[in-house]
This record gives structure tokens, sequence and C-alpha cells, in this order.
């Protein structure tokens, strides 16, 4: 493997000092010739000063037989309610470990359709049609409180698709949206320690990672068998 340009993300290669940055990677493929498919290496979105860019970025490597290759994706807004309603509803409904309770998910495709709505897509080849569809992957809905306050109000991204970046690009949508709007702050709300559940444990170590602060709890706001942690972090405009 061999570094063509310094530009990569502190999780890639551990001496990074800035994790804005990139490195791009170029490998030296005769030994993996027959197990990897050079066109596969395609693009990676990125985002740089909360402006979306997307640079090259090949795989990164475990073993001489093993490759995990990065999902390229792009960040879109919806405007059209009914596609806003019907994202939400297929997203929630495929993730039965975080939203398994009916009346919440009626309630969000509802709530969504009059709210700034990010999605994540990645684009699918079909060989049989001969075209290339987007397919959702992830999305971010966003609730304004008042002229210095938004909220990520709903956001989900497809199980198979955790820890490839989508979700820290629907919150830095969601960034991006509340400098444009001039908001001075970004909340949330998700299930408390209290409440021992590993996947919103991982929920909030998502947050957490993305600068949101704990607050304050909310024990009955959801009812007493899941209590609500207010998180929120400041927006520098």
């Amino acid at each position: 493997m061999r570094i063509i340009k310094k530009i990569a993300t502190a999780k890639t290669i551990r001496h990074v000092r800035k994790p804005e940055q990139l490195y791009f990677l170029k490998l030296n493929l005769p030994h993996f010739a027959k197990s990897i498919n050079a066109e596969r290496i395609k693009m990676f979105w990125i985002f740089k000063f909360r402006k979306i860019k997307h640079y090259e970025f090949p795989c990164k490597l475990k073993k001489f037989n093993e490759v995990n290759f990065i999902m390229p994706f792009e960040i879109k807004e919806i405007c059209n309610q009914e596609i806003k309603s019907a994202i939400c509803n297929d997203i929630l409904r495929s993730l039965p470990n975080w939203f398994a309770i009916e009346s919440s998910i009626t309630e969000y495709t509802n709530d969504v359709k009059d709210m700034p709505f990010y999605v994540a897509f990645i684009k699918e080849d079909s060989i049989k049609k001969n075209f290339i569809k987007e397919k959702p992957i992830g999305f971010a809905a966003i609730k304004n409180h008042n002229l210095y306050t938004a909220e990520v109000y709903v956001m989900g991204v497809l199980e198979d698709y955790h820890r490839q970046g989508i979700g820290k690009a629907l919150i830095y949508a969601c960034e991006k949206y509340c400098i444009t709007n001039k908001k001075e702050f970004l909340s949330v709300k998700t299930l408390d320690e209290s409440h021992n559940d590993k996947n919103y444990a991982k929920t909030r170590r998502f947050y957490l990672e993305m600068g949101f602060k704990p607050l304050e709890v909310f024990p009955l706001l959801w009812g007493e068998d899941n209590p609500c942690l207010f998180l929120a972090k400041s927006i520098i405009l």
C-alpha cells in the first residue's frame, strides 16, 4: 500500500493529526488482482468545513484476501411530503432494535412531512433493466423550535450501512442547515443510559462523538419504561 497524497481520516491512519484531512491510498494490486475488481474502487464522500466534497478513496485492507470497500453515497434534501413519509416509514420499520413502538413510527412518519428532510442515497445498478436507481439508506428530519434552536427530530440509517460515515454526514447536513438559518443550537433526544439497551448505548456514543452534550433526563416524557436523554451542541455561526 502506498500513500500518494496527504489528505485521510484519523480512523484510517493513526498518526493523522487533523481528522478533517483525508489520506489517499493507492493499492499495489499484483497480489490482489484475482480477488479485487479495481473498478469497484470508486468515491468516498467526506465533509470538510461543513461542505460536501468527494474524493477518490480506494479501500481499507485487513488481510491480503479481505478488503472493506467504503460505500459511496450522496446527501440530498427532499421536499416532497409523500416521499419523506415513505422513506421515514421504510427505514424506521427496518430498525426494530431502535424503533419498535408502532404509534411512534406512525407519529414520526406523519410529522416529518412538514420538516426539513435530508436523505443519504447510494446508487444501485440494475443489470436486467439497464438503469441506475438511487436507494435511500438513511435520513434525518429537523424540527425548528424557535429562532435559536433546531432539533434532530428523528434519524435512522439502515443497519447494514452502519459505521460507514452516513450518520455523521446526516448530522453535518443538519449542522449546515443550522448555519444557513442562523440557529445557534442543535439538540437531539435519545434513550437514557438508565435503560440498559446495548443498541441505544451505541446511539449515545455516536452523539457524544459528534459533539453533543447530555443536558437533562426526562424520565416520564416517553413513559416510565423509556427515560429520555436530552442532548445539545452549540453551532458556530
